[in-house]
């Protein structure tokens, strides 16, 4: 999977789902991509936080992708955060730890957010162990690299996010091979938010667990089984919404 920018809960039920999680971030980054912005609810209306980033090439990896060291984003962030969650009942928590990763002296795009979603995992107990697909040495197209990152770490099922399942089924390359191809079902269920008239659905799990808590997100995040006594890898180069 690309390393997402504070991603939806969907995106750790895919973890919580894996034995092994791969980050793609040596493909090249998409335009306007979740790799660099997601949203959250700020005074009951959906609100953009996006990541500036140093001029780059369309070619250009994840990995290679440097933050903006100019502006002063990360202080933008963190005080529209306050804004927005400081006085739900969990908050004062996930802004910690956004501000902790915020401080720490970060230059690239897929460090801040591995680093974000490592430590988001860690507090939901998420029991997964991560690699960087860059670090592994693995060539390939499409379904292709993915089948050889599953038998490098000798795993007998793969799991995707449904919104891969066009260019898994076109490539046909899982149906010449032995890795059982698994499909993601995760259905976001509504959560207390406030007192706003709505529910809004598909915001960054920062949302979540500002509302219900580090004990009550992972509940709500793993209840939903998608595998079982299976080893099971999940990635995917196709941006999860």
């Amino acid at each position: 999977m690309q390393p997402t920018f504070l991603p939806w809960a969907g995106y750790f039920h895919l973890i919580s789902s894996a034995d092994t999680f791969v980050f793609l971030e040596n493909i090249p980054l998409s335009k306007q991509s979740w790799q660099t912005r997601n949203r959250i609810l700020l005074e009951n209306k959906k609100h953009w936080l996006s990541v500036p980033l140093e001029s780059r090439t369309l070619s250009q990896k994840i990995c290679e992708v440097k933050l903006n060291s100019t502006l002063n984003w990360r202080e933008k962030h963190l005080s529209t955060l306050k804004h927005a969650y400081a006085k739900k009942p969990f908050g004062h928590k996930v802004i910690s730890l956004i501000s902790d990763i915020y401080n720490l002296p970060l230059t690239h795009l897929a460090d801040l957010n591995i680093a974000l979603i490592k430590a988001i995992s860690q507090e939901l107990k998420l029991d997964t162990s991560f690699y960087r697909a860059s670090e592994l040495g693995i060539e390939g197209q499409r379904t292709d690299r993915l089948i050889t990152i599953c038998q490098h770490f000798d795993s007998d099922t793969y799991l995707s996010p449904q919104g891969a399942k066009d260019y898994i089924s076109e490539d046909q390359s899982f149906d010449k091979s032995t890795i059982n191809l698994q499909y993601q079902h995760f259905e976001p269920k509504n959560y207390f938010q406030g007192y706003q008239q709505d529910y809004v659905p598909y915001l960054s799990v920062i949302d979540l667990i500002a509302n219900v808590g580090w004990e009550a997100s992972k509940e709500y995040i793993s209840s939903q089984q998608t595998l079982s006594n299976t080893h099971s890898i999940a990635t995917s180069p196709a941006p999860l919404l």
